[in-house]
């Protein structure tokens, strides 16, 4: 049984995943930046 446990989420920091372009089709790609709703817990 853990003596110690942590609930963290969305408002203890932000998750971004940012994707970018590259190679000969690179003018025609988008950069995104996409952010990500998140739960953890922690348990030790």
């Amino acid at each position: 049984m853990a003596d110690t446990v942590w609930e963290l989420g969305s408002s203890d920091g932000q998750l971004l995943l940012k994707t970018g372009v590259s190679g000969p089709a690179a003018k025609m790609g988008h950069r995104l930046t996409i952010a990500v709703d998140w739960h953890a817990t922690v348990e030790w």
